[in-house]
């Protein structure tokens, strides 16, 4: 009976060793699955996904400030138009010399019936220059054009970009969640047995990282949502419809930029579209002092009037009068006028002057900030990439792996992989951080394209 006892006793420890260890491969298994599965970026599948260019060109073609500001440039151009006409001519209606005796236009021979027609001249060159003020507010509405297409542009990929870290994001929490449930459901099993050194604590462990994972989950999809929603703002009905694409995209800076390299940044930033748009101002500002200048030149007056004289009591003929005039002023006191008004506009321009040099300023800090920050998070992803990465991926299998031979603790194992999903997400964070930053220094290279 003692030696039927043992060997039943030998029976039960050697299928305890054998179901935990079977137990133990299927955490093996699981782990290196959940490394492919994390490891492989999700791409898109269907080939009506809309791709980064897709929906930058859909944003721009339906941008309805566009439409306002097309109709800004027809108001500008109108009111150009309009403001160098001559002002409208004069009609005088009058009787003269009447008697209030009797009030016969035939009595006394002063007495006449006059029309009058007068007709002023602005000073100057006055009217031509209100036109070509006209004609370059509507050039200055392109270049706002411009300014708005590049703006939203940049707007839109980043909107894009966090669409994309959110989505991607909960792609690699939905991926690693299937390992982490196999965890829990591994390890009740293996504390319902009764095997190895499993236990209550590592359950519990098990279910808290599982239901942090979960909150993770939810706090991802929320964000997802109001990425989702402020994109949708830039985009027509028709295409918000449609889903993103999963595929990084391939963004690359408009101009080979070297830190430190003012002399060609300064031409590029010399053609930004801001920049132009506020020389196109000066432009505007000096076509104003031009026509403040006409105020030292006189303003014509142009009158003619036809007297109309009744015949005679007599019967004999009265000739008709008809008198023309010449009236013009004379800017002889100038010094609190026409000056001040010439020195107006000049300031005017020296100060919208002011404000090129300090947007040129800006854009060349901004520019040097931008690269910087390029560089630094090119330095990451290679560390991420190459040394972070394939780290932690051996640390999770190789804390799978003790686990598996009796010789490692069940929450390294869970640290591990935790560490393995957060690795994962902090690298897909520097690679779209850096597409964002690419897309800010194309924004500030836009004068690359004129």
């Amino acid at each position: 009976m003692v030696i039927f006892a043992n060997i039943r006793r030998q029976v039960s420890e050697n299928l305890s060793v054998i179901t935990a260890r079977a137990i133990k491969s299927i955490l093996v298994f699981s782990g290196v699955l959940s490394g492919l599965v994390l490891s492989v970026p999700i791409r898109a599948q269907d080939s009506g996904q809309l791709t980064l260019n897709q929906v930058v060109r859909a944003a721009l073609s339906e941008d309805i400030w566009q439409q306002g500001n097309e109709l800004r440039k027809q108001v500008v151009l109108a009111e150009g138009v309009a403001a160098g006409q001559l002002p409208d001519p004069k009609i005088t209606l009058s009787a003269a010399n009447v008697p209030v005796d009797s009030f016969d236009l035939d009595q006394e021979a002063m007495t006449q019936l006059k029309v009058g027609v007068s007709q002023i001249f602005p000073r100057g060159d006055t009217l031509e220059l209100k036109q070509l003020k006209g004609r370059k507010q509507a050039e200055l509405t392109g270049y706002q054009g411009k300014v708005r297409e590049a703006q939203v542009a940049m707007t839109v990929s980043q909107l894009f970009l966090d669409v994309y870290l959110s989505q991607q994001t909960i792609a690699l929490i939905e991926a690693s969640r299937t390992p982490f449930e196999q965890l829990v459901q591994v390890t009740e099993v293996s504390y319902g047995a009764g095997l190895d050194r499993t236990r209550q604590a590592d359950i519990i462990r098990a279910e808290l990282e599982l239901g942090r994972l979960d909150e993770r989950l939810d706090k991802q999809w929320q964000q997802y949502d109001g990425n989702w929603q402020s994109l949708m703002e830039w985009l027509p009905q028709q295409v918000a419809v449609q889903p993103l694409s999963g595929d990084l995209p391939a963004i690359l800076p408009l101009a080979h930029v070297r830190p430190g390299d003012w002399l060609s940044l300064s031409g590029i930033l010399a053609k930004h579209p801001s920049v132009l748009a506020i020389r196109q101002q000066i432009d505007i500002a000096q076509t104003d002092v031009d026509i403040s200048k006409q105020g030292y030149k006189p303003e014509w007056g142009l009158n003619t009037n036809y007297g109309y004289r009744q015949d005679a009591p007599d019967g004999s003929n009265r000739s008709d009068f008809i008198s023309v005039g010449v009236t013009f002023d004379l800017p002889l006191f100038t010094d609190n006028r026409q000056d001040k008004k010439v020195s107006s506009a000049i300031y005017r321009a020296e100060a919208i002057e002011t404000e090129r040099l300090l947007i040129l300023r800006k854009l060349r800090a901004e520019v040097g900030s931008t690269l910087a920050r390029i560089e630094r998070l090119n330095q990451r992803d290679d560390r991420y990439q190459e040394v972070l990465l394939p780290q932690v991926h051996q640390q999770s299998e190789s804390s799978l792996s003790a686990y598996t031979n009796d010789v490692g603790d069940f929450a390294e194992v869970m640290r591990a992989h935790i560490a393995e999903l957060n690795t994962k997400i902090e690298a897909l964070q520097i690679q779209v951080e850096r597409l964002k930053m690419i897309v800010r220094l194309n924004y500030l290279l836009a004068g690359e394209l004129n």
